[in-house]
């Protein structure tokens, strides 16, 4: 094993002289998910433990550092490389903590954490013959949407003057990220750190001294050239009027090729200069408004006074969030603000994002106020590919396509304005739909949620990051300045809200049902205790304490995914055991407390008063036998939920809003999202959801703007069940949403003990009175141990949501077993992956696979042995999901003569990258890995990990790396350059073809 220069803390090329490329992937998987649950080091030995497939039995791992090497021990039986995946996770575990010596802030913790990811994530190629120049950068981990290939212009390895054009250094104020990071590390390491520094003058956006977030000039060794003391001060700084002596000062650099002018700096004073646009925009916006006498021309609706602030707010800012409360019409106000920058010529196209059981609503809204064409996107691949090419007014996608189309959304639709309808669905930064939202470019975008805020802090962060990243500055800054934390970092309560509130009012406007009081009937509360019966008990005790050991281990270290998730099904469990027994135990037959309450109020309220009622709960389940309490007492129920097609809903909702008959509207919280329900008046809340917005929002649905009635809100709570420590948690979180987002709040400081998981897992304590008798409660029914609780039953799933995490789930392993799936085989048991050889790997993948549908791995000479048992093999049926595919020849040469022909043609740029996808196909060929289409983005790693161990020729594969990196460029592509690429694809070919050749002749 070849020596390293540092024994436990190792970057990722350090990682890849003792482990291939898959297993590092897997293993930093397995550090990211905390599943090195220990970790010790003396000077020379390493211990860990790190959980494997069974989370009750980890891996034991033992390192040794002798002779400059490294010598590695570890319970799990894989065998086939000299290093597994816990051994990596382990190394990454022991580096994760180490930190400068003098941390002493949260930019420098920042910057540690971006030097550190950037060693062990990062791959970097150097596109150019000077170090000081252009470097691609990529991370080797990331499998999102929007995950690409960054580019880094490096300037200096000492100062902070680099570039890179990834999101994070746009918006972290530290002038650094993980990809420039890398690309220093790498440059260092190059000649023995020996490198001659940059020899031209930049002009860039500085992030170091007083002048932070300003345009600087940058001059080796200090020696300014005096012709640029007209552009720039003493200090360095760009000299105002900055727009106007920057674009002087881009004039004067045309005819001085030493000196740079950065993109960086570019971009900055573009930004000063729509700022500008935008204040004059504004000021225009509302002088038209004043004279239309608060109407806004084109919409067919009389707003009230609120709403016209609310429309020239949203028109004036241009990208802005609409916060208000639910019911007060959020989307008449976002289609008049669009309406009225699409009159003023400024919009042309706008795009709706929203859940997809309200594009329909929404396509009914804009018919009905203005006369603009909508287009809802829907269908196949290229068929809605074919709808945003029609460019209407108004074209609505909801959040699952954004996934899946946000590449072609920004070339084939190219909106001017983005709404966002429920922004809460992005309040989470870490997830796809997230990322793929945050791609989406536009000039305007409105972002509508009556919840901008509704766990923690950062769900806020994550919506203004789509609005102005610079309103609450970067992550590190704003973790710093608005959250109280403990010794170990853990947020323990909230500050500076008063200098929050501040910093929203520019581009957060909040009104709440206090402002419109006047015009809103009132709302009365009330909680119902239903007493649970014994069985019930028994149920939600056993899946309590269950929940309670894992809890226990919460308290001494993080938890693992598999632990969290074991956790959060218990408390499940005991969730949907104070809703009745039947929902966890499918045996059980007797009509639960909660129903039989449900009945009663019906027969109170629908029956003899005539009202009309809404009645929410989480579970299907549960809503089924509320659909037949009130088909019983001949209420003629409308029931949705999540299986209900989007198309359809509109109808369900006419149905219960103009059929008198019709006096009850069963919903799961499907429902609980977008829909106008003014016609109840009485909402039953069967259970308490974890998230107060969700409570909320299923109110509402009826308590809002349009309602004539006074509203009854009904909330049935099974007495001394967990449920009841639900309701604090919701209590909790409410308080934190109404001091930041709330118009009238004063507090500057507010506490919070723990994240949700913890606030819930609390309750959990052996003193805490939620288990057992209470009062004169008969004491729990035993649970015999010949009949253990059975698992929380499972909604019923619909099979087109089947089919589509199937084949998520075999896209998964493609990626996780590069080149080793020979085939899937669907048979009437279950799915089959045929492999090369079955190892650990393969069977924590199957294993994982499993939860989604059966599955079973065979290495392919048992396949073989199966199938030549004929009629009577359990493959005989079976039927092939995937194989390997074969690239012809031919196939690929007419691809590269293609490319020939766009490169006479001048298209320098698309001929690069059909080449690079001619050359893509021809390395899955030779090197004998699966065929499939990879991004640009992600090509250069692909070929690392996936092509580069199986092929010998290192020149080869250097080659395609420069083509791969070039195909992602967002530049065009010298014609010089593209012509000598497209040479060297050719012969790339014909050496390519020939080894394969000759390997399947031998």
């Amino acid at each position: 094993m070849a020596a390293i220069a540092s024994p436990f803390f190792i970057d990722l090329d350090g990682l890849r002289l003792i482990a291939s490329d898959p297993i590092i992937k897997r293993g930093l998987a397995y550090f990211e998910e905390n599943r090195v649950i220990e970790v010790e080091a003396s000077e020379d030995r390493l211990w860990a433990q790190v959980v494997g497939s069974d989370p009750g039995a980890p891996y034991c791992v033992e390192i040794d550092h002798a002779d400059g090497e490294l010598w590695i021990d570890c319970e799990c039986p894989f065998e086939w490389e000299p290093v597994c995946k816990h051994a990596v996770a382990a190394l990454l575990a022991w580096g994760g903590r180490r930190h400068p010596a003098d941390v002493g802030s949260a930019a420098d913790e920042a910057v540690s954490e971006r030097i550190k990811r950037g060693r062990r994530e990062v791959e970097v190629v150097q596109l150019g013959t000077d170090v000081f120049g252009t470097w691609s950068a990529r991370s080797v981990a990331s499998a999102r949407p929007t995950a690409q290939m960054w580019f880094v212009e490096l300037r200096s390895l000492d100062e902070k003057i680099n570039f890179c054009d990834c999101p994070d250094f746009a918006t972290n104020m530290l002038g650094t990220c993980k990809h420039v990071e890398a690309v220093r590390h790498k440059a260092r390491k190059l000649n023995g750190g020996d490198v001659a520094g940059p020899q031209h003058s930049h002009v860039f956006e500085a992030w170091d001294g007083p002048g932070a977030g300003r345009v600087r000039l940058w001059a080796p060794d200090g020696a300014r050239d005096p012709e640029l003391d007209p552009f720039f001060d003493a200090d360095g700084y760009l000299r105002e009027p900055v727009v106007e002596t920057f674009h002087r000062l881009r004039r004067f650099s045309r005819q001085r090729p030493a000196l740079v002018v950065g993109e960086d700096a570019v971009r900055h004073v573009d930004r000063l200069a729509e700022d500008a646009r935008c204040r004059e925009r504004a000021a225009e916006i509302h002088a038209d408004i004043d004279r239309a006498s608060g109407r806004v021309a084109g919409v067919r609706a009389q707003l009230y006074p609120y709403q016209v602030d609310g429309v020239a707010f949203l028109a004036a800012a241009g990208r802005a969030v609409l916060a208000d409360d639910m019911g007060l019409g959020k989307t008449l106000q976002a289609i008049a603000a669009a309406s009225l920058l699409t009159r003023r010529s400024d919009v042309r196209r706008t795009l709706v994002v929203c859940p997809a059981s309200l594009k329909h609503q929404w396509a009914r809204e804009i018919r009905k106020f203005t006369d603009f064409d909508v287009e809802v996107v829907q269908g196949s691949a290229s068929g809605r590919r074919a709808q945003y090419q029609r460019h209407a007014a108004f074209t609505i996608v909801n959040y699952e396509l954004v996934i899946r189309d946000w590449e072609v959304i920004n070339t084939d639709l190219a909106a001017d304005l983005i709404v966002l309808d429920e922004a809460q669905r992005i309040k989470n930064w870490r997830t796809k739909t997230a990322d793929a939202v945050k791609a989406l470019q536009s000039r305007y975008a409105f972002v509508l949620t009556g919840t901008p805020l509704e766990n923690r802090l950062e769900d806020l962060y994550s919506v203004m990051q789509v609005v102005d990243p610079r309103v609450l500055g970067p992550l590190w800054r704003y973790m710093a300045e608005f959250h109280i934390t403990d010794d170990r970092g853990k947020v323990v309560g909230y500050r500076n809200l008063t200098e929050l509130r501040r910093r929203l009012a520019s581009v957060m406007l909040r009104r709440d049902r206090r402002e419109v009081r006047s015009q809103l009937p009132a709302r009365i509360d009330a909680r119902l205790d239903v007493e649970m019966t014994p069985r019930q008990r028994a149920l939600h005790d056993a899946a309590v304490d269950n929940a309670g050991s894992i809890a226990r281990i919460m308290k001494k270290r993080p938890l693992t995914p598999a632990e969290e998730k074991q956790l959060m099904a218990s408390l499940q469990s005991a969730r949907m055991a104070a809703d009745g027994a039947n929902l966890v135990d499918e045996a059980e037959t007797g009509v639960p407390p909660k129903i039989a309450e449900l009945r009663r109020l019906l027969e109170d309220l629908a029956v003899e008063s005539g009202r009309k009622v809404v009645v929410f709960s989480e579970w299907r389940r549960m809503t089924q036998q509320a659909v037949d309490v009130a088909t019983e007492l001949g209420l003629e129920p409308v029931y949705l939920h999540g299986g209900v097609p989007t198309s359809k809903r509109g109808d369900l909702l006419l149905r219960f809003e103009e059929d008198p008959a019709a006096r009850v509207f069963v919903s799961t919280d499907a429902g609980g999202v977008g829909l106008n329900l003014q016609s109840a008046s009485v909402l039953i809340n069967l259970d308490i959801p974890w998230n107060p917005a969700v409570l909320e929002q299923r109110i509402g649905r009826v308590h809002r703007l349009g309602q004539t009635e006074s509203v009854q809100i009904v909330k049935l709570v099974s007495a001394g069940s967990y449920e009841e420590r639900v309701l604090e948690v919701v209590a909790s979180k409410q308080l934190l949403f109404e001091n930041v987002i709330s118009p009238d709040a004063e507090e500057d400081v507010v506490g919070v003990s723990k994240r949700t998981l913890e606030m819930l897992a609390e309750a959990l304590d052996a003193s805490d009175p939620i288990r057992g008798a209470v009062g004169d409660r008969a004491e729990p029914e035993p649970v015999e141990s010949a009949d253990p609780p059975m698992p929380a039953a499972r909604e019923e799933t619909h099979q087109v949501e089947l089919d589509r995490r199937i084949d998520e789930t075999l896209s998964e392993l493609e990626r996780a077993l590069p080149g080793r799936i020979q085939r899937v085989l669907a048979t009437a048991a279950g799915l089959v992956l045929v492999v090369d050889h079955v190892d650990d790997i393969v069977e924590d993948l199957v294993a994982e696979a499993s939860k989604i549908t059966p599955f079973i791995a065979l290495d392919m000479r048992s396949a073989r042995q199966l199938a030549r048992l004929g009629p009577s093999s359990p493959l005989a049926m079976a039927t092939v999901v995937s194989s390997r595919n074969v690239v012809e020849d031919d196939w690929v040469m007419r691809r590269l003569d293609a490319a020939e022909t766009l490169m006479n043609s001048g298209m320098h740029r698309d001929a690069v990258r059909l080449a690079a996808e001619a050359i893509q196909s021809e390395l899955c060929v030779c090197a004998d890995v699966p065929l499939r289409g990879i991004a640009p983005s992600e090509s250069v790693v692909w070929l690392h990990t996936d092509v580069a161990p199986r092929l010998a020729a290192h020149a080869e594969i250097a080659t395609a790396t420069q083509l791969f990196a070039l195909s992602g460029a967002n530049a065009e592509v010298p014609a010089s350059l593209a012509s000598s690429l497209l040479a060297s694809a050719r012969q790339l070919q014909s050496v390519l073809r020939e080894q394969f050749r000759a390997r399947t002749d031998v």
